[in-house]
C-alpha cells in the first residue's frame, strides 16, 4: 500500500533533499595589491582619454577622403560648374549670411546665358526654385561641353596649320 502523506510533508522532504545535495562551496578571491589595481585603472583611465582624443582626427580623416574623392577629377564637367558655382558663392556672398538670400547672384553668376534663359523674372531675396535651379545646372553643363568642344576644335585646326 501507498501511503499517502500531506502535502506539507513532501515540501519539508524535498527542502530538506534538495538543502542536502547542493553543498555551499566556498568562495575564493583572488587579493590584488592596491599598487597594481591603480596601475590597471590608470591605465583603463589612459586609453579612455587617448580615444577621445583621437576621435575628432578620425572623423576628421574620414572628411577629407570624402572632400578628395569629390576633387579626384577636378575636370569633369561637373567638377567645373561646381567650382564655378563655389566662386560665385564666394564672390557674391561677402555681406549676405544666407546663401537663399543671393540666389540670383550666384546663377547669374555661374552662367550668365542660361540664367537669362531659364529665369523670365528674377527670384525674390530668400526664394528658392529647384526645378529652375536644376534646369540651370543642365545649361551650364551643356555649356561647359560646348566650351571643350570649341576648344579641341580650335587646338585641332591650330595643329593642321603646323
Amino acid at each position: 500500500k501507498n501511503p499517502r502523506l500531506p502535502l506539507s510533508n513532501w515540501c519539508q522532504l524535498l527542502t530538506v533533499h534538495t538543502t542536502m545535495v547542493t553543498p555551499k562551496r566556498p568562495t575564493t578571491r583572488r587579493v590584488e595589491s592596491s599598487s597594481n589595481y591603480y596601475m590597471v585603472l590608470f591605465v583603463k583611465i589612459l586609453f579612455v582619454l587617448v580615444i577621445l582624443f583621437m576621435l575628432p582626427s578620425l572623423v576628421e580623416g574620414s572628411r577629407r577622403r570624402k572632400r578628395q574623392k569629390r576633387n579626384r577629377r577636378p575636370n569633369t564637367v561637373k567638377g567645373i560648374v561646381y567650382r564655378r558655382r563655389l566662386d560665385c558663392e564666394a564672390d557674391c556672398m561677402e555681406d549676405i549670411i544666407y546663401a537663399e538670400e543671393a540666389m540670383n547672384c550666384i546663377q547669374e553668376c555661374v552662367s550668365p546665358a542660361c540664367f537669362e534663359e531659364i529665369y523670365e523674372t528674377p527670384l525674390e531675396p530668400g526664394e528658392i526654385d529647384l526645378d529652375k535651379a536644376n534646369r540651370l545646372q543642365s545649361c551650364a553643363e551643356k555649356e561647359v561641353v560646348e566650351i571643350r568642344r570649341e576648344e579641341r576644335q580650335k587646338k585641332k585646326e591650330e595643329a593642321q596649320e603646323k
